[in-house]
């Protein structure tokens, strides 16, 4: 795999673990505004929450954009390091990355799916059955 090509997915994965770091501090800050039933700094926190996931969803869409100006057989590999597949030797570091970032992920959304039953009860997203309202 090229080491351009690398270097581009490091640096797109290195900002999405900022940004998951990010979230789950403000989801963090968001449970214990919850627990202290400070309304104003449970909605504050949810809007800061966006800033971060909205990086996350571009750095995704960059790395998208990036495996299809790719040819066929370093775009499987690519794309197989992402969705973490054993990477070859030379991409170790970013399989690495990319596995710190999915269990960073697993995290922040057990704690939202637990904040979010608290806070919606029986109206939360995590309650509601497909194709109900």
């Amino acid at each position: 795999m090229d080491e351009q090509v690398l270097k581009v997915a490091m640096s797109a994965e290195q900002k999405m673990y900022t940004a998951l770091s990010e979230v789950m501090e403000l989801t963090g800050e968001l449970a214990d505004a919850f627990q202290r039933q400070d309304q104003v700094s449970v909605q504050m926190f949810l809007g800061m929450r966006q800033e971060p996931i909205d990086r996350l969803e571009s750095c995704k869409a960059m790395l998208e954009r990036q495996c299809l100006q790719l040819p066929p057989e370093q775009r499987q590999i690519l794309r197989g390091i992402l969705q973490g597949q054993t990477p070859p030797p030379q991409a170790q570091a970013l399989g690495e990355l990319v596995q710190k970032n999915k269990r960073l992920l697993d995290r922040i959304l057990e704690v939202d799916r637990r904040l979010n039953l608290r806070i919606g009860g029986e109206h939360s997203f995590y309650r509601q059955q497909p194709g109900k309202p």
